[in-house]
């Protein structure tokens, strides 16, 4: 039985990379014989910023001495394009665009609901479920900071709500995603955790034995968006104390030690579980931080505070995760029990893994009858 994948694959942040192989894992492991990934067809950005808007936005970046800033970021963003072309060779070929002989497409996960943020596809139904394929679902999808009333303001929430009603089965990750989908579909998701949680990279994780003989604290967030006075301040006051250097891995810092440049996806790993201590403002940095079980603190953007909120209130970790630069090392000195943590995680992939083998076996009903 083939399945398709409709996601954010393609993407360049490791986030993106990791939840899409978790993903197809986890249905080869469930009954899929064959898994390939579904490009996106691109639709209109509801909201695009004028000529105005951007004169000035360049005239304020020239005043206010940021264009170097702004440079040095897009020289990043290319740098880091030209890398994860080259690391998405671990998802196997490249997206297909049609689903003809799919027997089966799981929508998500990520934020592929999210259509009030500016992206590279825009708004387009086919991420709520205008496919042509028989059989479709959703899996641990996520509106990520579009709330309903967006979808209102828009005028597109019925259009969204009837959509996915033709869904065999609708899966979110989040509490926000949760609420939307109720009001708009009238059914009850279900909620359950990204996928890398759910598969969890044991194995690689255990075969991750690069011996990092420093103590560090590992950075891990979207590039430039640290750039809060006080949060730099705070971090390097509690590095100092604690006698560590500063990493900085997919961004770059000039007030961190070192850049970590990884060769190989799978290395991402090693850096995660050998770090002192770990500070993220993303949602990934936080399931990365969670699997290899390490001493984290999860800072909280208007972006990510809704599915963060809800993901480390699931597990009971939600004392990581702050708006205040003043808690971070408060919150690095927090133990963390990541037997109890382990515990909740037994129950979640088992409710996962029974949702997508249950409809994968459904989907080869399905497909039977169809023949």
């Amino acid at each position: 039985m083939k399945i398709g994948i409709l996601s954010m694959q393609d993407v360049p942040n490791y986030g993106s990379l990791m939840q899409a192989f978790a993903l197809k894992q986890l249905l080869l492991e469930n009954g899929a014989d064959e898994v390939v990934f579904l490009a996106i067809n691109p639709g209109e950005n509801l909201e695009k910023p004028s000529s105005i808007r951007k004169v000035k936005k360049i005239l304020y970046s020239v005043l206010s001495m940021q264009l170097f800033d702004k440079i040095k970021l897009r020289r990043f963003y290319r740098r880091t394009q030209k890398e994860f072309e080259k690391f998405h060779v671990l998802l196997g070929s490249e997206s297909i665009i049609e689903t003809n002989d799919v027997d089966m497409v799981v929508i998500g996960s990520d934020e592929v609901f999210n259509c009030c943020q500016y992206s590279s596809w825009g708004y387009t139904l086919q991420l709520y479920g205008k496919i042509d394929c028989p059989y479709i679902i959703s899996y641990a999808g996520s509106f990520g900071n579009t709330h309903i009333e967006d979808l209102y303001h828009y005028q597109i929430a019925e259009e969204i709500g009837t959509t996915m009603q033709n869904l065999k089965a609708i899966s979110v990750r989040d509490d926000n995603s949760y609420e939307i989908v109720k009001k708009i579909t009238k059914v009850t998701p279900l909620i359950h955790l990204d996928p890398v949680l759910i598969y969890g990279f044991n194995k690689e994780i255990s075969n991750q034995n690069k011996y990092i003989q420093e103590n560090f604290i590992l950075i891990y967030s979207y590039n430039g968006r640290i750039s809060n006075k006080e949060e730099i301040c705070m971090i390097k006051d509690f590095a100092c104390k604690k006698g560590v250097k500063i990493l900085s891995l997919f961004c770059q810092y000039d007030w961190c030690d070192d850049e970590i440049r990884l060769n190989n996806p799978m290395d991402l790993f090693s850096y995660f579980k050998n770090a002192s201590f770990v500070i993220t403002d993303t949602f990934h940095g936080s399931v990365f931080s969670i699997i290899t079980h390490c001493k984290f603190c999860a800072l909280a953007r208007d972006s990510n505070k809704d599915k963060l909120g809800s993901l480390l209130s699931m597990l009971d970790i939600d004392s990581h995760l702050t708006t205040f630069p003043n808690m971070i090392e408060k919150i690095l000195s927090l133990e963390i029990d990541y037997k109890s943590v382990d515990d909740k995680l037994y129950d979640k992939r088992l409710a996962a893994r029974s949702y997508l083998k249950q409809h994968l076996n459904l989907a080869k009903e399905n497909s039977y009858i169809k023949k």
